[in-house]
């Protein structure tokens, strides 16, 4: 038959302990590179996601509108 193994003691406790704590704080680091950095402009102008891109920036690099023309924008769709 199979080997037994003797039971586990408070040293492999801590042990399995501090690794699933280590695998844990890893998966977060990993996870958390992204957060707080500013996305990267859409050379094309497109919005692949809602809001511009994964981070919700609402940010777009067109520049059809600058501060000699913004003058004569008008509204000509609103949300009631």
């Amino acid at each position: 038959m199979g080997r037994s193994h003797p039971p586990a003691g408070p040293n492999d406790t801590v042990m399995a302990s501090q690794l699933i704590l280590s695998l844990a704080l890893a998966v977060f680091a990993s996870c958390m590179h992204t957060i707080g950095k500013p996305a990267k402009p859409m050379a094309s102008g497109d919005w692949p996601y809602y809001g511009s891109d994964a981070a919700s920036t609402k940010f777009s690099v067109l520049d059809q509108i600058d501060s000699t023309n913004v003058d004569e924008l008008r509204m000509i769709w609103r949300w009631r």
